[in-house]
């Protein structure tokens, strides 16, 4: 899902209740990095034991946050340390105290894995430094088993992996559900939110690099691949990879993304919004039209106005993390050309989301997907068709898709074995 969720406002806000009590900074580096949060969350007072994401703190923010903390005290973080759902202003203080080279004291929760002994990936140069940093800070707020500290690859949901294959998700949202996608199926996480260095070939060196993720958890196929929004880019990507390599892929699921079919790029867009807001001055009474078309026209020229000023480097809007993350997508998937797939894919568009219509029953894939494809639709627009109670009717609808690949693994397994022990 793309990082579009509320931004904290040019105005200061007054803290919102927390679960814990305040408690002001006790010496000059608390000091220090409180005024640090309270200019990124742009909320006053903040306590040294707040939680960062009971502010209002989301995974894109948080890479702003550890970066500018390092930048204005000039120490590195231990990132790996960092509690995942909870990041206080006295738990980075802490850190920062501790001699330099001190082992860090694990925070996520650690089990026995079921499907692998833990490893180190040791991953060929694909991504830059920074980029791998930047993505690593953005998985600190989910809940999981990371597989090593150099690991990006998260475990979500354990599963059984003795009778599930693992699915590999890059995305956001289903860490809304969890358990949605049955008590026994594992789950694996990836994220996508950084700022490339090279957007050209960001789409394939991020592939190229998760597919070795994959492979230390599932060294062969058959494979269950998914991506959201600007991470489906990516999954068709991995999944044209693996297929490369002599791999299969069961499934491919590409959740609220649009194709690449440029003559849908170029029209959907239009054709929804003008459905959307007819669709809206057709439910309002004739008193309340006139405002409606106003406050239209107004967020017009507001984008028109933001489109200028981020063209001339507007400080303000330029030097944004949010706003330089998005670009930078913008240029990797408008660079990307994906080839015609035809192993099985599923399809998953928000109602309101405007990314399918009658025009285009396969949302701009038709011309790529030459297989087999199914098409999900579920309830909500591009953001709320992730959160409750929208999501757990997308977590039916994936698990099914799911559970029927799984089946065609166990059938395509039992035949190999059959047809092994048969040339024996």
């Amino acid at each position: 899902m793309e990082m579009s969720k509320s931004t904290p406002s040019s105005s200061n806000q007054n803290r919102p209740e927390a679960s814990v009590t305040f408690v002001a900074p006790r010496d000059e580096l608390e000091l220090q990095i409180v005024k640090i949060w309270e200019d990124v969350l742009d909320i006053h007072p903040i306590g040294i034991r707040d939680n960062f994401f009971e502010l209002g703190g989301q995974d894109w923010l948080t890479v702003r946050l550890v970066t500018e903390i390092e930048k204005t005290l000039n120490k590195n973080i231990h990132l790996d340390t960092l509690s995942p759902k909870c990041i206080t202003v006295e738990q980075i203080a802490n850190l920062l105290r501790q001699e330099q080279g001190s082992a860090p004291t694990p925070s996520v929760e650690q089990r026995p894995n079921q499907l692998h002994q833990e490893q180190s990936v040791t991953h060929t140069p694909k991504l830059s430094p920074p980029e791998i940093r930047e993505l690593r800070i953005s998985i600190l707020h989910i809940k999981g088993r990371r597989l090593g500290p150099k690991s990006l690859l998260v475990e979500v949901e354990p599963g059984d992996p003795s009778s599930k294959r693992p699915f590999f998700y890059l995305g956001w949202g289903l860490d809304n559900c969890p358990g949605g996608l049955g008590a026994d199926q594992p789950v694996y996480w990836l994220p996508v939110s950084t700022r490339p260095q090279n957007p050209t070939t960001y789409i394939q060196d991020l592939a190229a690099f998760y597919i070795e993720e994959i492979r230390a958890v599932q060294p062969e196929g058959l494979y269950l691949i998914g991506g959201e929004c600007f991470g489906a880019f990516p999954a068709i990507e991995i999944a044209q990879q693996l297929v490369a390599q002599g791999q299969k892929v069961a499934l491919l699921a590409l959740l609220e993304r649009g194709g690449p079919d440029p003559v849908y790029r170029h029209y959907q867009h239009r054709i929804y919004r003008l459905t959307y807001h007819w669709r809206n001055l057709w439910r309002l009474y004739p008193s309340e039209k006139l405002t409606y078309i106003l406050s239209l026209a107004k967020r017009i020229l507001a984008r028109m106005d933001s489109k200028y000023l981020r063209k001339d480097n507007h400080p303000d809007i330029s030097n944004d993390y949010r706003t330089q993350v998005l670009d930078a997508f913008g240029q990797a998937k408008g660079g990307y050309i994906p080839q015609p797939y035809s192993g099985r894919v599923a399809l998953f568009f928000a109602s309101e989301g405007g990314r399918k219509s009658f025009l285009f029953p396969l949302g701009g894939w038709g011309k790529i997907l030459t297989g087999e494809v199914e098409v999900h639709v579920v309830p909500g627009d591009h953001m709320s068709y992730l959160e409750d109670p929208h999501v757990w009717v997308l977590a039916e609808k994936l698990k099914a898709s799911i559970d029927k690949a799984q089946a065609d693994i166990s059938g395509f397994t039992h035949l190999t074995t059959v047809r092994s022990n048969y040339v024996r």
